[in-house]
């Protein structure tokens, strides 16, 4: 799990990336568009196993997404394989960057100031808030976290995702039970 201090220095990253492309911090990135800027192509479906992926083809970064990937999805991962290039392009191979770049995705996917925007609209609505971010409502809940420090836990067959101010959890088993 990501500490505040680098969830505090993936969001700096966001915003940098998302300067970088173009984009005011007011307004949501376009995946596709923020791809093209930084990486150099479009992001694109191919039949593969994996979700995503950023491979180099002829001397150039590409993005792969899965062909079938629900929309959400795909520009979800779309801007996780961004996060790939962007800590590769930087030197970071931390332990951590699987979760930075997770992280950086979720901040591009919904950026601080338009999430906050959604909630004084929309409240603590997080299909409402998916649905106007084009994103998934894992997405939606987990920025509500980040971004609100509301105590959140997103619970999972694969592991709970944890974000938001520090709160003390029920057991995993009890947790398991009442999802």
């Amino acid at each position: 799990m990501l500490d505040d201090d680098a969830v505090t220095d993936v969001e700096g990253d966001a915003e940098m990336l998302a300067r970088a492309a173009g984009y005011d911090l007011d307004e949501q990135p376009d995946a596709k568009a923020l791809c093209l800027r930084l990486v150099g192509a479009v992001p694109t479906y191919a039949p593969m196993r994996l979700e995503a992926v950023l491979v180099t083809v002829e001397g150039k970064a590409r993005v792969f997404v899965r062909k079938g990937t629900p929309a959400p999805r795909a520009r979800w991962l779309a801007l996780h394989e961004v996060g790939e290039w962007h800590y590769a392009r930087i030197g970071y191979g931390g332990e951590d960057v699987e979760e930075r770049c997770n992280l950086l995705a979720s901040c591009l996917t919904a950026p601080r100031r338009v999430y906050r925007a959604l909630v004084a609209r929309y409240g603590s609505a997080h299909a409402s808030i998916a649905k106007a971010l084009a994103t998934t409502q894992s997405v939606a809940v987990l920025r509500g976290g980040e971004v609100m420090g509301t105590p959140t836990m997103l619970v999972r067959a694969t592991g709970s995702i944890v974000r938001g101010e520090p709160f003390v959890w029920p057991d995993l088993d009890v947790r398991r039970a009442k999802a």
